[in-house]
């Protein structure tokens, strides 16, 4: 008789552990699922938090690029030697009566 009781409990004993790793099993398979391959999964986290990152930078380069900007409408709306040193390099302007040298340089 007690060799049956033991055989049971042990025969019990093994499918207890058997159900239990099939539960774990089945729970490791969902989880797996949730986090990799769902619609809201952790790589699309992920993803999406990288891209946010690259926006934010991209929205920060853009607004320091207009402050700039702004900063150069105000100088040539009120700085008239500024307008005046832009006319003579960038477009070789000069008053009447000045002549312009030009130095070349061996190279």
């Amino acid at each position: 008789m007690r060799r049956r009781r033991r055989r049971r409990r042990r025969g019990i004993k093994r499918q207890l552990l058997r159900r239990r790793i099939v539960i774990a099993v089945v729970v490791a398979i969902v989880m797996a699922f949730i986090l990799f391959f769902a619609d809201y999964s952790l790589w699309t986290r992920i993803r999406l938090e990288m891209e946010k990152r690259d926006l934010q930078e991209q929205i920060a380069q853009q607004q320091r690029r207009r402050d700039s900007l702004r900063k150069l409408i105000k100088r040539l709306q009120t700085d008239t030697l500024y307008i005046e040193k832009l006319a003579r390099e960038q477009y070789g302007m000069v008053r009447p009566g000045e002549e312009v040298y030009i130095f070349r340089t061996a190279e």
